[in-house]
């Protein structure tokens, strides 16, 4: 799955946004929290459905962001304190900008509420997914830069 949430523009989900302005949020604060639990609706959907499916134990899941969170307007606050205690944002060098968090659900491999603070970069995933599906005699045009993060999980 590839979401949408949570760019911009915040189109907020119409079914969740009313509660947070409710609460006082302000409507891109609001916008930015209805796609939160929009998208954790959808994951929740999906990881229900492989288990009504009798697939989740057959099925790994990997959920991360692809960068840093948005740390400027519209959201409020002082630009990049978002991401505290992290510094930066979305499009920064500091690690607010470029660290981002990741959860693997693993069957027989992680446990529940195990928490790993490896690093990886995006060369890991290659040959951790190769590793993950038991592939190890492949050839590629190119060298792997990265390394399989299996051992770490």
């Amino acid at each position: 799955m590839a979401y949408y949430e949570v760019h911009l523009p915040y189109n907020a989900d119409k079914r969740f946004i009313q509660k947070y302005l409710d609460k006082g949020y302000s409507k891109p604060e609001a916008a930015y929290c209805a796609l939160l639990e929009g998208m954790d609706k959808s994951l929740g959907d999906l990881l229900d459905y492989l288990k009504q499916n009798n697939l989740e134990k057959n099925t790994i899941v990997i959920f991360m962001s692809n960068n840093g969170g948005y740390s400027h307007r519209p959201r409020e606050g002082a630009d990049n304190t978002q991401n505290y205690p992290l510094r930066g944002g979305k499009g920064s060098l500091y690690e607010g900008g470029i660290r981002e968090p990741m959860m693997v659900r693993y069957p027989g491999v992680t446990k529940l509420g195990s928490v790993c603070n490896q690093y990886m970069i995006i060369q890991d995933f290659f040959p951790t997914l190769l590793d993950m599906a038991g592939i190890t005699n492949y050839n590629t045009v190119q060298h792997i830069d990265g390394q399989s993060i299996v051992p770490y999980l």
